[in-house]
């Protein structure tokens, strides 16, 4: 009897020892159907989250660019419009005979305000304000030449542009003080130039005179006429598109 109470002992002894009644460590990692083992899902979805981190950072810094950008062709836009006049001569319609007429009541409006010239900018404006009646006179005489009886109409005051480029000169989208010339009900085509300094012409391909860049930049100053070169038609394309 002893002699089994030892051996019983021993035994109990030697498995404790051999670790055969310890606790498991674990239970074995899972396999997936192909009999490999499987990623736990929070390390699947690991790499995307990184992915996801990237691309928000990636929009933040985009949309802090585009922020800069669209705030420099802003001032450009505002320090513009206090140095420009520009000239806006709306069609009656869209039809080939009333933008030719446009074209026409154009040339004879363009000859005529350079002609009136200007020492400064509202040196300028009086002079335009003061043959307003002239201008409309002039223009209705166009109309008339051509074979048509619409009124005419010429005032000064803010009109909305859009971006417009002046050979290698673009200015922004925005509100600008204007020589406006209506004709008929003016629903047509509009066409677009700069009174002052003189940078009207006829072509989009046309390039300044030095004399009207001088002026321009003379009115600016030299970071403000910075910002309307080079490539300045794509920031003034997204301040266009954040103004919408």
């Amino acid at each position: 009897m002893f002699g089994k109470i030892f051996v019983i002992a021993r035994n109990k002894v030697t498995k404790q020892s051999s670790g055969f009644e310890s606790e498991p460590c674990g239970a074995p990692p899972p396999l997936n159907s192909g009999g490999l083992v499987a990623t736990p899902r929070a390390h699947r979805g690991a790499p995307l989250r990184m992915l996801a981190r990237a691309f928000g950072l990636s929009l933040v810094v985009a949309f802090a660019c585009v922020g800069v950008v669209a705030e420099q062709a802003a001032v450009a836009q505002r320090r513009l419009a206090e140095s420009v006049l520009r000239l806006h001569v709306l069609a009656n319609s869209d039809s080939e005979a009333d933008q030719a007429l446009k074209l026409a009541v154009r040339d004879r409006v363009i000859d005529f305000v350079q002609g009136l010239g200007g020492a400064d900018l509202a040196n300028a404006k009086q002079n335009i304000l003061d043959n307003l009646g002239e201008i409309e006179r002039m223009a209705s005489g166009v109309i008339y030449e051509n074979g048509f009886d619409y009124e005419a109409r010429a005032s000064l005051g803010d009109c909305v542009f859009p971006t417009k480029t002046y050979g290698d000169i673009a200015l922004p989208s925005g509100i600008y003080e204007a020589l406006r010339v209506e004709i008929g009900e003016a629903k047509g085509a509009n066409w677009w130039c700069v009174v002052y300094p003189n940078i009207c012409f006829i072509g989009q391909d046309a390039e300044l005179k030095d004399e009207s860049k001088e002026k321009l930049q003379g009115s600016l100053g030299n970071d403000e006429y910075a910002l309307i070169t080079g490539k300045a038609p794509i920031k003034f394309r997204i301040l266009e598109w954040l103004n919408r």
